[in-house]
Formats: structure tokens, C-alpha cells, sequence
């Protein structure tokens, strides 16, 4: 399977991510599934997915250096900001 026949994993993180503002316990199943969606996707999608599973799952100390690394390569991604806002607020 290649990257382009893998389902994408950012559309899993945002539904995540919004379950998770929302406090819906359905965020760490859809987190999960995010970054099991991100296997053999580009590094780009990898990454975010991890962050939001790590974040979501209460882990923001490794949330939020793989935020920053993140945020130095790829600084349009808004869901990301959006973490990472939430995470240093």
C-alpha cells in the first residue's frame, strides 16, 4: 500500500481533536485512529496525528516538543495551532 491508497489521518485528528474541546470521550478512540491512519503516510500527517493522540491523551510535555518541531516545518497547520494554543494557554 502506498501513501495515496492509505486512508489520511488528518480528517481523524480534527474529529479528535473536536471531540476532545468538547469533552466527548469519544476523542482517544478517534485520536487512535488517527495515528493508526497514519501509518505509511507522509511525516507531515505522522505528526500530526501524534500530536494529537499525545496531547489528548494527557501527555503534553512530548505534545508539546513534537508541536514546536512540527510548527518550525510546517507553520500553516492550523489544526496543529490550534494544540498548541490550547496546550499554552
Amino acid at each position: 500500500m502506498t501513501h495515496d491508497d492509505a486512508a489520511p489521518a488528518a480528517p481523524w485528528a480534527e474529529l479528535a481533536w473536536l471531540a476532545w474541546t468538547r469533552g466527548d470521550a469519544a476523542a482517544r478512540p478517534l485520536a487512535r485512529a488517527a495515528t493508526a491512519a497514519a501509518r505509511g503516510r507522509p511525516r507531515r500527517e505522522r505528526q500530526l496525528a501524534q500530536i494529537v493522540e499525545l496531547a489528548v491523551g494527557g501527555e503534553l510535555r512530548r505534545a508539546t516538543g513534537l508541536t514546536a518541531e512540527h510548527l518550525a516545518e510546517f507553520p500553516d497547520d492550523q489544526l496543529i495551532r490550534r494544540v498548541h494554543g490550547w496546550m499554552t494557554s
